[in-house]
């Protein structure tokens, strides 16, 4: 752990359900919390909040079809990025007040969960980074105590991401031309930084309807219990 902090990275494919898991995750987290007699706090950075304004001049022009490169990671701030993720490990947690389980209750929830959680024997403080390119950030990359990364296949992938709207929109042959070349270089990059330190390496998922968040959770608390 960093800190106060247990890092969490989420990354991979376009579409691929990054910001979904991160979402469902802390939905998990808060409607569980109560059931621990410990303090819980969680925490999200997202790399696209990070773009660069579409006028700024380091951004990468694509010629061939007259449209800027956003999916790759210079198309980002990363020096401020590392900035915020690092002062959020340094500063003083926020705990955000929860209902008492005898005020939610029991029903619908994850009986496994509340079990770890009533196991805790300390305040816990989460930092969940995602975003598209997240681990080519080498200081980023380390940071992280759990590393998750999404995968899908190419017809899929841009299925999916024909049906998402974008400011600007993708142009045609930016798919082809951009996004898809650019994930496969950041997954064959990913993998090989797995390879190098297994103990602390990438858990891979592919992007399909089952939810992950429980799993996460499960990794989570047996983080914590480490």
């Amino acid at each position: 752990m960093n800190g106060k902090y247990l890092v969490i990275g989420i990354t991979g494919v376009t579409c691929g359900g990054k910001t979904s898991l991160s979402k469902k995750l802390i939905n998990l987290i808060n409607q569980h919390a109560q059931y621990s007699k410990f303090k819980i706090n969680v925490k999200v950075i997202s790399q696209d909040d990070y773009f660069l304004d579409v006028e700024d001049k380091r951004h990468v022009w694509v010629e061939e079809i007259q449209h800027i490169h956003f999916d790759i990671i210079t198309s980002i701030d990363m020096d401020q990025m590392y900035k915020d993720i690092l002062t959020i490990i340094a500063n003083q947690p926020h705990y955000a007040e929860h209902k008492s389980a005898q005020e939610n209750g029991s029903q619908d929830k994850n009986q496994e969960l509340i079990l770890f959680l009533q196991g805790l024997q300390r305040d816990v403080n989460i930092l969940i980074i995602e975003g598209f390119s997240i681990y080519e950030h080498a200081e980023v990359y380390e940071l992280c105590d759990l590393k998750y990364f999404f995968t899908l296949d190419y017809e899929e992938c841009k299925r999916r991401r024909l049906l998402r709207v974008y400011e600007p929109p993708d142009c045609p042959g930016y798919f082809e031309l951009c996004v898809w070349p650019e994930y496969l270089k950041y997954l064959q990059l990913v993998q090989v930084k797995s390879e190098e330190n297994k103990a602390r390496g990438v858990t891979f998922f592919e992007s399909n309807s089952v939810d992950r968040s429980v799993q996460v959770f499960k990794d989570i608390f047996q983080q914590l219990k480490n």
